[in-house]
């Protein structure tokens, strides 16, 4: 197995190690118990001066990088400023951040509790292995730091994909650069692990790393407030929601699929003995003004670009924060003396009316855009999203309450037939049959009101047609002039 912070270093630094050699070796491990004690001893390596070149090729896994930006003391400061770029880059062009600049620092909080997980994760194995170890702290400041250092690799999130592509072809693009960054990070924190901490075990490395893994990301989707049982209802999903549900449902698979097999062989690590090979890690290194500079000038890049990406955001945050205090009028004339092009391209505003719970209604929003004509694109945005929910809630396999569905009723008054009834003759039979139960079952409808709304809906409909019977008339004319009886004559 390995350990993350199996360091000797000097008794005055902040990375002492309080361990005995002798008491961490086992004393039948006489070739090991030799080579602990040289390690032990303190040995004169020079300064190492961190450039941003060192910074790039530690993102490669170069090993002298590694341990060069370990031998720093402001390793973990560097790291900071690169996670905070790479928090710009995350959010430059999806979150108001003039008005929620605590968006910035949500990758510092995330990555923090992250990175102090798999930090215990790797001492637990270790102390069982009877590894020497440092001081808790010092060891867990050296990790974070070199943790935060693969922040740059966030960078290629700025890509702004929705500006050129679909919304699903931005989606799948986006995913796949995050599967990318995520799959570059596990070989690179193995690596990691491997140089610094000294441990030579790559299975089972590579087993703890995954297993964290694998539950942080399984963790991270369950917060992802997916249609899954939507489905069933009927409802039209976007692109975006089509391409976020199947990942999703694919990363559930293989995650829970793995996570018993990841837990056994994090279990046989606790079984292992390998050989350790910490280096010497003093405290001497530096970093160079022009590293310093270089992660100042990506601050100042995004602060660059704030301006042009921002006034979308802002626009986006006023409209959604009125929609969701219930000031809907509001919210659409804002809209409305806009062009669909001032806010971010693809922007999908509140309702979400493709989960169980959305707010606000979007009846409620549907008899403001009644009242308040709202200019044409907002009018068939929102007509777009009350066909897709009023599908969905007079679906044969909808489990909607009549009261609920009265609240859709209700705005029927104000709506053209075609923007609410079913284009296929199948739905329309289903949803013609629903209210022809709700309008004639006062018990089913849940009250004289709904079933009278149920009634009104149903007038409006277009008259039903005979089709088949029609053809069925028209086949027996023809079979009665095409197949005369066997007793009448060619004559007749």
């Amino acid at each position: 197995m390995f350990l993350l912070a199996d360091i000797q270093s000097p008794p005055q630094s902040w990375r002492k190690s309080l361990m005995n050699t002798q008491n961490d070796v086992p004393d039948n491990s006489p070739s090991i118990a030799p080579q602990a004690e040289a390690q032990a001893t303190p040995t004169n390596v020079e300064p190492a001066m961190v450039s941003p070149l060192t910074v790039l090729r530690f993102l490669i896994g170069n090993r002298q990088a590694i341990l060069d930006l370990a031998r720093s003391r402001n390793t973990i400061w560097l790291g900071g400023i690169l996670v905070l770029s790479a928090g710009f880059a995350r959010e430059y062009d999806g979150e108001d951040l003039l008005r929620e600049p605590w968006h910035l620092l949500v990758p510092h909080a995330a990555s923090l509790a992250t990175s102090f997980v798999l930090y215990c994760m790797v001492r637990l194995v270790a102390l069982r292995c009877k590894a020497i170890l440092p001081k808790f702290i010092p060891g867990f400041g050296i990790f974070l730091g070199l943790y935060w250092l693969t922040a740059p690799l966030a960078w290629v999130y700025a890509i702004p994909f929705e500006r050129w592509a679909s919304p699903g072809d931005a989606t799948e693009s986006n995913l796949m650069l995050l599967g990318l960054v995520a799959l570059w990070r596990v070989v690179l924190i193995i690596r990691v692990i491997q140089v610094a901490f000294g441990s030579s075990s790559t299975a089972n490395i590579t087993i703890t790393v995954l297993l964290f893994g694998d539950v942080v990301m399984l963790i991270a989707i369950s917060f992802i407030p997916l249609p899954l049982l939507q489905m069933m209802g009927g409802i039209r999903l976007t692109e975006t929601e089509l391409v976020l549900q199947s990942t999703v449902v694919l990363l559930r698979i293989v995650g829970f699929l793995g996570l018993p097999i990841l837990l056994i062989g994090y279990a046989l690590a606790f079984r292992a003995t390998p050989l350790w090979e910490p280096p010497v890690i003093e405290p001497s290194g530096r970093i160079s003004l022009t590293t310093w500079f270089a992660a100042a000038l990506t601050l100042l890049i995004w602060g660059a670009v704030l301006p042009i990406t921002q006034p979308e955001q802002q626009l986006r945050w006023q409209v959604e924060h009125d929609l969701k205090a219930g000031h809907i009028s509001e919210a659409l004339r804002v809209m409305s003396i806009h062009e669909r092009s001032a806010f971010p391209p693809h922007w999908d505003p509140p309702p979400y009316v493709a989960r169980q719970r959305h707010s606000p209604h979007i009846a409620d929003v549907i008899a403001a855009v009644v009242t308040e004509n709202p200019a044409y694109w907002v009018r068939q945005l929102y007509l777009d999203k009350f066909q897709r929910k009023f599908a969905n809630i007079f679906s044969p396999y909808s489990s909607a309450s009549a009261l609920e569905r009265s609240r859709y009723l209700v705005v029927l008054r104000g709506l053209p037939l075609e923007t609410w009834y079913p284009k296929f003759e199948w739905d329309a039979e289903q949803f013609r049959g629903i209210l022809e139960t709700l309008a004639s079952d006062e018990e089913a409808a849940g009250g004289p009101e709904i079933r009278k709304l149920a009634q009104g809906a149903l007038s409006r409909l277009p008259e039903k047609t005979l089709p088949d019977t029609q053809h069925l008339e028209d086949d027996s004319a023809s079979e009665a002039v095409t197949e005369p009886d066997a007793g009448d004559s060619p004559s007749d």
